[in-house]
């Protein structure tokens, strides 16, 4: 008998401790204050671009050897780098030489179409290597 009584204590005991936390935070015909909804940051703002050929061109710039570079009058780095997301048309790329003096190339890309520029400080140098 007296192992009942035990356990009916402790499960009476643990439903008040279970109720606890519920009947403390909240007083008697009180409203509780109503929360802001949760806003995930992510799905604010502006989406994507939608992907699409036209803003998928771009210019694969190499040089021998690195220097910096400017596309339509922005640096984009060190070669070599790779523009994406460019549009289509007609794009200044500059090479910063500083000892042979900056040199521009204009890179006509269509629709979708990623092209190499290329620039070697050496009139001898060139993409093929000898080994």
């Amino acid at each position: 008998m007296n192992a009942r009584k035990a356990i009916v204590r402790m499960a009476t005991g643990l439903l008040v401790v279970a109720f606890l936390p519920v009947t403390a935070c909240t007083k008697k015909n009180e409203v509780p204050e109503p929360h802001e909804p949760y806003v995930d940051p992510t799905l604010e703002g502006d989406p994507p671009p939608e992907r699409s050929l036209k803003n998928m061109a771009g210019i694969i710039i190499t040089s021998d050897p690195s220097f910096e570079v400017m596309v339509d009058g922005k640096s984009v780095g060190k070669t070599p780098v790779t523009v994406e997301n460019l549009p289509e048309g007609s794009h200044d790329v500059t090479f910063i030489d500083p000892e042979g003096g900056n040199a521009t190339q204009t890179v006509e890309l269509g629709e979708g179409e990623f092209k190499k520029a290329h620039y070697s400080a050496s009139p001898d140098s060139s993409d093929a290597r000898m080994k």
